[in-house]
């Protein structure tokens, strides 16, 4: 059995009555991932529809064509990346999902929110910016798939053009993590329209044809040309039940007073499909507004104290890196004073030369001429005080040069002093995360494999897949206190006033090299929605006002 993820292949062997959560769990404790509510295995079936793996059905019972090929994918998703990721393996596993789904167009991101996310892209696989990075133009970030290829062909830009302007963003992460440059992506891809969304085509009663949109905060309704922006909206909390038969299906709702409202899928293929999604979404919804489980708490326990320590020992690498550039700085001003002084007593023996020869022909001279005898005298008094000053620079230089050949000498010993310190550092960390890494896998596998969550969600999955066509589930209900707390966030980038001006600026300048008959329809509603003020959680909140019943009778009527 190929378990394909978003970087790897892996390969299984399993029994012939192994279950989908036999290999479930060998793929999860293979990648050693235990925020295991978030992934589920997914194939093409016959009909080349996706489908997800039954957990609690035989592999060969359920209609998987051979040979068998799987992906690891994201099932349902957080509604917040930065609270309910917790794992560093389970945050690249979203990250390598959600940048594959921004890059194919299955998810929909602006331009220059493209390039900012490219700019985290780069951090996250080469580290801190160095010139060597696009130096050549065949390898490095060139070669890097960064954008959106539906992107690239609607603007006037040259590669040149596209990488410039994501280096001028990229620069400034210098220092950055990459486990911060992850969560920072996740933080911005997750306030898109577009993200953690499963379509589904349907109709409603008056037979219009519209989309239907699961996610982890509800349940949204889109007109058949518009994914961006949904048109009526309930949350998990006014859902009291589900059910479908055939192609029908039925939502009810926690408010008596309002009716149930229905809507047909175009096989009952999709509604299994809805239905397993709304099941899984809507007990994490719950979840999420209970207490952290023990496991989870620990969890989080020790995702922190691992962050801490790699950030601790990073600061230290980083002391001592800059300790050593200037040490390095100071030998080579050391150097250099040294070469100044050389090259000055070079100078004076030259000069000492041509003293030399004036003497040998100046007593040659004295020969012919007592005049030039007289001359030569003279000159012989005016040599002997310039060799005099030029001992005594000779014995000041040569003091000099011992001084500087010393303080040379204590500058390398320092040098090494601080490199064996910057070892010492890192042995002591590679020490301390072998240990982190025996102690967590010691507490996977001493942990309860049947979560009530995993069981609960493969209950459901058995029997939407069983040879029935049509199921009724009732949903656990709860008091929910701030059950509309999503409606009033703020986007990442509003929090960042500095970054909102530069991709405003950013996206002024990309409208300059906009090819107007390659803008897109999603293009246009972004434009629209951003003119007038709109992001996913003000449409959220709006999509959401009046009553169930008020907002039922408005799909009825689309």
């Amino acid at each position: 059995v190929k378990v394909l993820t978003k970087e790897s292949e892996l390969e299984f062997s399993v029994k012939k009555d192994c279950t989908g959560k036999t290999l479930f769990d060998q793929v999860m404790k293979t990648l050693q991932i235990r925020e295991t509510w978030f992934f589920g295995l997914q194939f093409v079936d016959a009909k080349r529809n996706p489908q997800w793996l039954i957990n609690e059905k035989k592999i060969t019972a359920q209609d998987i064509p051979k040979p068998f090929r799987f992906m690891l994918n994201v099932k349902f998703y957080p509604e917040d990346v930065e609270d309910e990721l917790i794992q560093d393996a389970t945050q690249r596993l979203f990250y390598l999902q959600v940048r594959h789904d921004i890059l194919n167009g299955a998810t929909y991101c602006p331009a220059e929110t493209c390039i900012l996310l490219a700019s985290y892209a780069c951090q996250i696989k080469h580290g801190d910016f160095k010139e060597e990075i696009i130096a050549d133009k065949e390898a490095g970030i060139y070669r890097d798939n960064l954008l959106p290829e539906s992107l690239t062909e609607q603007h006037e830009l040259s590669k040149d053009d596209w990488v410039t302007k994501i280096v001028a963003m990229y620069r400034e992460h210098q220092g950055m993590m990459r486990e911060d440059a992850i969560m920072e992506y996740l933080k911005v891809a997750q306030d898109l329209d577009m993200y953690g969304v499963s379509y589904f085509e349907i109709k409603n009663k008056k037979g219009s044809e519209l989309f239907l949109g699961l996610d982890a905060l509800g349940v949204n309704i889109y007109e058949k040309m518009d994914k961006l922006t949904p048109k009526v909206g309930f949350p998990w909390s006014e859902i009291r039940g589900i059910s479908y038969k055939n192609k029908k299906f039925t939502i009810r709702s926690v408010d008596k007073t309002s009716a149930n409202f229905y809507f047909w899928a175009y096989d009952s293929q999709t509604n299994k499909r809805i239905l397993i999604l709304s099941i899984g979404n809507h007990e994490l919804y719950l979840r999420r507004r209970k207490p952290d489980s023990m496991e989870v708490q620990q969890m989080k326990t020790q995702a922190k104290e691992e962050r801490e320590a790699k950030r601790a020992v990073r600061e230290n690498l980083q002391r001592e890196k800059a300790e050593r550039l200037k040490l390095e700085h100071k030998l080579n001003e050391t150097m250099n004073e040294l070469q100044i002084s050389q090259q000055s007593s070079d100078l004076a023996r030259m000069e000492m030369e041509n003293y030399k020869q004036q003497v040998a022909r100046l007593e040659d001279d004295l020969m012919r001429s007592e005049q030039q005898k007289l001359e030569l005298q003279s000159f012989k008094d005016r040599l002997e005080e310039n060799n005099r000053q030029l001992e005594e620079a000779k014995e000041m230089q040569s003091s000099d040069y011992e001084r500087l050949l010393r303080e040379k000498q204590e500058i390398e010993e320092e040098i090494h002093r601080k490199q064996e310190e910057s070892d010492k550092t890192v042995q002591e960390l590679a020490e301390r995360q072998a240990e982190l890494e025996r102690v967590s896998q010691e507490k996977a596998e001493a942990e309860e494999k049947a979560r009530h969550l995993e069981e609960l969600r493969a209950q459901a999955e058995e029997a939407a897949m069983n040879e029935n066509k049509n199921f009724d589930r009732d949903f656990e209900q709860m008091d929910i206190e701030d059950d509309r707390r999503n409606e009033n966030r703020i986007t990442a980038i509003e929090r960042n006033v500095d970054l909102q001006s530069q991709l405003n600026a950013l996206s002024a300048d990309l409208e300059k090299t906009k090819k107007p008959e390659k803008v897109s329809e999603m293009d246009k509603t972004y434009q629209e929605n951003k003119r007038q003020g709109r992001d996913k959680y003000h449409t959220l909140k709006q999509i959401r006002q009046g009553n169930t019943k008020k907002r039922v009778d408005e799909f009825e009527s689309l």
